[in-house]
């Protein structure tokens, strides 16, 4: 009975060694994939070609955008709420160009808030209880801008850049 068990697994080992593939597989190496680098959208802002209202409708999605990933982000890691806070910031100074100086006092306290909002997400020792209510100010924040500052409601009051600056 043993040399039977025995002849088998020399069969079995054989077998296995001589013509599969799974053990070539294993010593042969991979090729590495490369990585693709990250899409990162860009507006260009030519001012002698700026449409300032295309201008700030793409700002304001971008807005939108980044806002929305900053409240989901607060349940994710320190690196990803830094970077979405600091585009969330650039995209809401961007529209500040684009309006004229009487909207521009509201959006003004606006950006402070979001300052204080990026000021305590910087600091990486916030508590779950904090998050909760930074989230709460963000999407507060948010209802705020958005009623505001939706392309239909501030249309009339986007600047017209003149021609040769």
């Amino acid at each position: 009975m043993k040399r039977i068990f025995a002849y088998i697994c020399c069969a079995f080992l054989m077998l296995e060694l001589s013509g599969c593939a799974g053990l070539s597989k294993k010593f042969v190496r991979k090729k590495k994939q490369e990585e693709k680098p990250p899409v990162i959208l860009a507006l260009e802002e030519d001012k002698d070609i700026a449409d300032y209202h295309e201008l700030y409708k793409k700002h304001f999605m971008l807005w939108q955008y980044w806002h929305d990933e900053l409240i989901s982000a607060l349940k994710q890691n320190y690196k990803k709420q830094k970077e979405c806070a600091a585009y969330t910031y650039e995209h809401l100074n961007h529209l500040r160009k684009y309006v004229f100086e009487d909207r521009r006092a509201s959006l003004d306290s606006y950006i402070s808030q979001m300052e204080q909002i990026t000021a305590k997400i910087n600091d990486r020792r916030i508590s779950d209880t904090t998050k909760i209510r930074i989230a709460g100010d963000l999407e507060k924040l948010k209802r705020l801008i958005d009623k505001e500052y939706r392309y239909p409601q501030i249309k009339d009051y986007i600047v017209v850049p003149k021609a040769g600056n």
